[in-house]
């Protein structure tokens, strides 16, 4: 699909989506958003954009939320039902949460609200039909999460090559060779503050202006790591925390919970937390919860990472649906949210942890060498037929 079709379809979307929303509030008093995470907050900024007034969010259950969030405030559904008004309800996550929330929905009588259209996610991240390059700056993490495919990448990984970290010299000639519109993941398959050059890195990025998004369980940050980074202005900020089930290897430490405070009582220079949000692979830790409550939302939510994990309790690609549709990834428009590797090898995505597809090499071409080579382009072309794509749940159609 080209960039253009694509594009006016998402807008065309959009613009349907508002004017049903707008039609749909005529005959109700006030407006909430359901769902206070990131696509509710995303959902937000859009719909008062569009000049929708929107009173506040609903959740389904407030454990794990805070009382408010962009200066509104945020209510139990099973509350807002019993109060006398009729609201209309705009759906603010994603498919297939959707489903569970409309399902909520009708159990308390609530039949005025918004679905979900196609593209939701799309039309609400602007990074989609941007590049981005996230970093892997050291193979092997010792977090260890149980549904992340490490070992697999471990593997492949090192069959090929013996660098298991790279250095800052390395991450600079990488970094100017991108296009200034190539937006820094510091994420990919590891912690990245396990590697020593991590915050150089960082704020390296930062002097030249990048847009930069940072993903970390805090393993391998100190206080005067922390003190170097806490006012860059990240684009998000996604905290993975300890669990009850000791599914993801964080040492809650004394200096941990003590980094953790700091962390979560950050605010950026907008007055939002610092912190986005939190995730984890089972139910949070209640020591962290009595760091985090009323101040950071936490959620989980479990994929098989394109078919790289095998267990009933993980989000899969399904066998439902139209084939004969046009297959398109939700995450990137154009298959160009790459993973750098400490050896300088580019590969397709965050999901391809069994490096089946390797793009090209970094400090051995150039960029635009990369995203024109033959292996990028025969994805761009044959898009799904990957055994890859094929099995992601960021695998869609229209």
């Amino acid at each position: 699909m080209k960039h253009e079709d694509l594009s006016n379809i998402i807008n065309f979307t959009k613009k349907e989506y508002i004017t049903n929303i707008f039609e749909a509030a005529t005959n109700c008093q006030d407006v909430y958003i359901y769902g206070a995470g990131i696509n509710g907050q995303k959902l937000l900024d859009l719909l008062l954009s569009e000049s929708v007034p929107v009173a506040g969010f609903c959740v389904t259950k407030m454990r794990y939320n805070r009382e408010s969030v962009c200066g509104l405030p945020i209510q139990q559904v099973d509350v807002l039902a019993q109060d006398g008004k009729r609201h209309l309800i705009v759906l603010g996550v994603a498919h297939p949460v959707n489903r569970e929330l409309i399902s909520e929905l009708k159990t308390h009588n609530i039949s005025t609200y918004v679905d979900i259209p196609d593209f939701f996610e799309e039309m609400l991240d602007d990074l989609y039909f941007r590049p981005a390059l996230e970093i892997t700056p050291v193979a092997g993490c010792s977090v260890n999460c149980r549904y992340c495919p490490q070992s697999l990448f471990l593997h492949k990984y090192f069959v090929q090559t013996d660098i298991r970290e790279m250095n800052f010299v390395a991450f600079k000639i990488c970094l100017d060779k991108l296009p200034l519109n190539v937006a820094i993941d510091f994420s990919g398959f590891v912690e990245p503050f396990l590697a020593r050059d991590a915050v150089k890195m960082i704020l390296y990025a930062a002097e030249q202006g990048r847009d930069i998004r940072l993903y970390t369980t805090l393993v391998g940050l100190d206080m005067k790591k922390w003190q170097q980074i806490e006012n860059i202005p990240f684009k998000r900020v996604v905290l993975h925390i300890p669990d009850v089930m000791g599914y993801a290897n964080i040492p809650m430490t004394a200096e941990y919970m003590q980094l953790l405070r700091c962390v979560a009582d950050k605010t950026k220079a907008n007055g939002k937390p610092f912190i986005d949000m939190a995730n984890c692979q089972s139910e949070p830790h209640p020591d962290v919860c009595s760091i985090l409550n009323n101040k950071i939302l936490i959620s989980w939510h479990l994929v098989d990472r394109a078919g790289n994990l095998q267990a009933d309790e993980l989000e899969k690609q399904s066998s439902d649906g139209d084939k004969s549709k046009m297959p398109y990834c939700s995450r990137a428009a154009f298959l160009n949210h790459n993973v750098l590797l400490p050896n300088g090898d580019v590969v397709l995505c965050c999901m391809d942890f069994g490096m089946k597809h390797k793009l090209g090499n970094l400090l051995e071409q150039s960029y635009g060498e990369i995203m024109q080579g033959d292996e990028y382009l025969k994805l761009r072309q044959e898009l799904g037929k990957s055994s890859l794509c094929y099995n992601c749940t960021a695998l869609k159609r229209c």
